[in-house]
């Protein structure tokens, strides 16, 4: 299949992300966080065809990616994308301790928008709760159970390689206090969180057992 454009959007759950041309030129407009708040939406989603974003505004990077070169897109930045010529590229997204945080954060605007879309339902309360996680785990591809599992799981990781030695110390430490930060200072904070806590008891298990882990530091 070949695609002339990437349509205007940020990559999943606010990734980084980079991406290396193996072969073929790429055209780029990336935008800093906030800046897509000057774009309309149609049904709750950026247009697919926006042939030049960046006319609204000019506050945008362009860059042109030759064969061979690669582009790290930071957090939230806003891009769209053109083949210039055939290209076939890798791309990689991943998230850390670094951004963390801001990954918490657009998971929590996603369920907001979610909540928005089916408020006139006038669903009863647990089953609102409930149902919108559900949707959020299909639109988002992550809900509040499994952003807590990601957070167990890497804490566990790192605990087992304090004994394997196969991340440096400082490593280590750095992400189970990144972990232990979102927890403490944006998770249990979020009236969304005890929300669902209230109504799901499987993500409140899941929420205490991280809770234990992490008194543990």
């Amino acid at each position: 299949m070949r695609l002339h454009r990437t349509p205007f959007h940020c990559d999943v759950y606010g990734s980084f992300s980079w991406s290396a041309n193996i072969i073929g030129k790429k055209r780029w407009r990336l935008y800093p966080p906030g800046k897509e708040d000057l774009f309309p939406k149609l049904h709750g989603s950026f247009k697919y065809d926006y042939e030049n974003p960046g006319e609204i505004d000019k506050d945008f990077i362009e860059i042109i990616q030759e064969c061979g070169e690669i582009i790290y897109v930071p957090s939230g930045w806003h891009h769209v994308v053109w083949n210039l010529e055939d290209t076939i590229s890798i791309n990689h997204n991943w998230f850390n301790g670094t951004n963390i945080c801001f990954i918490w954060r657009s998971l929590v605007n996603a369920l907001h928008e979610v909540e928005q879309e089916i408020c006139e339902l006038n669903l009863e309360s647990a089953v609102f709760i409930n149902t919108c996680q559900k949707i959020l785990l299909a639109n988002h591809g992550m809900d509040y159970v499994s952003f807590v599992n990601v957070l167990k799981t890497i804490f566990k990781h790192r605990s087992n390689d304090v004994e394997s030695r196969s991340l440096c110390q400082n490593h280590i430490e750095f992400d189970k206090k990144c972990i232990k930060h979102v927890f403490q200072a944006h998770i249990v904070r979020e009236n969304s969180v005890k929300d669902l806590t209230e109504q799901n008891e499987s993500f409140k298990i899941e929420l205490q057992e991280l809770k234990n882990a992490l008194d543990c530091i």
